[in-house]
């Protein structure tokens, strides 16, 4: 009979542990246990946490200085760092410095930071500004850089007329550098490409003066590779030899650099050379621009070199004076005017050539405003005058609309510089008839002239104005015959300066020389010539003279009217 199987099972179990006991009982179940916890489930295999891989060249540590700095200031750095991918940053502490500039005087914190590109440097501008805003509440200011939505709303803008299309992207430059004043705790930030922070090296402006050396010599050794790249550089090379076909003022053998000094360098544009003998003089810059103005007037010029040299003699400074500045600005306008030189005197000027003056404008606003603003200067009212002026010159070698839009866009450009720190420099009077002088240009001119010029009428006090600020304003109306726009405007000065004798003469006088039969006679049928008498106004002989001319024209048609003036 069989027997039940679980009869059997406890039958073979007992005899197990008679024959050999409990320790192979516990054994098996000691194995059985090892062999289950090998074979877990990929669900619990929990991998052991690496180290953090700091081999990238995107994760770098931030320096700071050995000073305590604001929760604000780091919380900006590693946002630059973790989520902007801005690398190789350093914060400097000007607040506890014991040098005495005007950097301090603005400026607490410095962070300076290097990206990748020129749109890495557009997309850092704008996520950071919008990320200050949404973490400290405070709005900052830019400088440097046009937001992207600007960028494609005046693209856009432009493109509807093909020929000032092509002007405007000639203009959009990628400087490689913006300034952003944050507006928490003092903290300014300098974000900029690789190549224009070895450029312009800023850690030694802001540096503490123990630490001058290490940066001196960071630059030295980025001068000296960029020296080596030089050599290898064919169109250079090509660029060099053809220049030198100019007899007299460019070398054609290899002299040794310690056998000449700076100035007779510069005289044969041995630019390389120059750059080994910048530290032999204590005020080389001023060198460079004696040498430059003293050039021949049609001698072509390596822009670019002269540029980079004057920069490198920057960097020799521990103070930027007054007389550097001025020496700087000097330096770009001899730039531009041998560059205006060579284009007057080539026989077959063509439109595309006087374009090519934006290279030189460029250099003013990103090498000496935005620069100036950089170094913490404030630029002069006199510099800006300065600068319209060359404008104006550029607008009469292009006397067209394309002239008048180019040169406006850079004097709006150099008048962003003065928004902040001096917006009065826009009420100025010279500032003022320089600017509406900018907007026209014989029977061209910019819709910006009539906005202008309502501003003037609608916002100024008119009897700030001066005489010729109201005679620039009378001469642009007239020269563009916006008649409407001219009598509105004459009708507010009549206000305040009916009595004047001087502007009566000026303003009829300007009418004449136009000579619109249609303006002249509704001048004389609407009685505008009343006010005359009404005012009281003395007729000068200059005044009775224009009076006559202009009866004259009429002949015996209003004889009541000249009786009332006694003509």
């Amino acid at each position: 009979m069989l027997r039940p199987v679980s009869a059997l099972l406890r039958y073979k179990l007992g005899y197990i542990c008679r024959r050999t006991g409990p320790s192979l009982l516990y054994r098996n179940f000691s194995k059985t246990c090892l062999v289950t916890q090998e074979n877990k489930p990929w669900y619990l295999n929990v991998p052991e946490v690496k180290d953090t891989d700091n081999s990238s060249p995107f994760i770098t540590p931030i320096t700071f200085p050995s000073t305590p700095v604001p929760h604000s200031v780091k919380i900006i750095s590693e946002h630059l760092n973790d989520k902007l991918a801005v690398t190789n940053i350093i914060v400097f502490d000007t607040a506890h410095s014991n040098t005495t500039t005007s950097i301090h005087s603005m400026a607490k914190y410095v962070i300076i930071g290097t990206v990748r590109s020129f749109r890495h440097l557009q997309s850092c501008n704008d996520e950071l500004v919008k990320f200050v805003k949404a973490e400290f509440g405070c709005i900052p200011k830019s400088e440097g850089l046009i937001t992207s939505g600007i960028l494609k709303k005046r693209q856009r803008r432009i493109n509807r007329k093909t020929n000032i299309g092509k002007v405007t992207k000639k203009e959009q430059d990628e400087s490689g550098w913006c300034l952003i004043a944050s507006n928490v705790d003092g903290v300014f930030i300098n974000i900029m490409t690789e190549e224009r922070r070895n450029e312009l090296n800023l850690e030694e402006l802001y540096c503490p003066p123990e630490d001058m050396e290490q940066y001196q010599k960071k630059q030295q050794e980025q001068q000296a590779k960029s020296f080596v790249d030089e050599e290898d550089n064919v169109l250079l090379g090509l660029r060099k030899l053809m220049m030198k076909n100019t007899r007299r003022y460019y070398s054609t053998a290899a002299k040794n650099s310690t056998s000449v000094t700076l100035e007779e360098a510069l005289t044969i544009q041995d630019l390389k050379a120059a750059s080994n003998l910048l530290q032999q003089e204590p005020k080389p810059y001023l060198t460079i621009t004696s040498v430059l103005g003293s050039l021949p007037t049609l001698i072509e010029i390596d822009t670019k070199g002269w540029v980079e040299l004057f920069n490198q003699a920057t960097s020799t400074q521990h103070h930027l004076d007054e007389e550097y500045w001025s020496s700087r600005f000097k330096f770009f306008q001899l730039l531009y005017l041998s560059k205006t030189n060579n284009l007057l005197n080539s026989e077959q000027r063509k439109n595309g050539d006087v374009i090519s003056l934006n290279q030189e404008l460029n250099y003013f606003i990103n090498d000496f405003f935005r620069f100036k603003q950089a170094m913490l200067y404030q630029p002069t009212r006199e510099e800006l005058i300065k600068f319209i002026q060359i404008c104006n010159h550029y607008i009469n070698m292009q006397p067209n609309y394309n002239g008048l839009m180019s040169a406006n866009f850079w004097i709006t450009r150099a008048l962003k510089s003065y928004q902040y720190n001096d917006p009065e420099a826009v009420h100025d009077p010279r500032v003022v008839r320089l600017l509406l002088s900018s907007m026209h240009k014989g029977t061209s001119n910019l819709n910006a002239l009539y906005e202008y010029i309502h501003l003037i009428t609608n916002e100024f006090k008119l009897n700030h104005l001066s005489d010729n600020i109201i005679k620039e304003i009378i001469g642009a109306l007239v020269e563009t015959a916006n008649w409407a726009v001219l009598f509105r405007f004459w009708n507010h000065c009549l206000i305040e300066f009916g009595g004047d004798s001087g502007l009566w003469a000026f303003f009829l006088k300007s009418l004449l020389e136009k000579n619109d039969p249609y303006i002249l006679a509704q001048l004389m049928e609407k009685g505008n010539l009343i006010w005359i008498y009404r005012a009281k106004v003395e007729i000068n002989p200059e005044l009775k003279k224009v009076l006559v001319e202009l009866f004259d024209k009429f002949d015996n048609r209003y004889t009541n009217l000249k009786t009332l003036l006694n003509l």
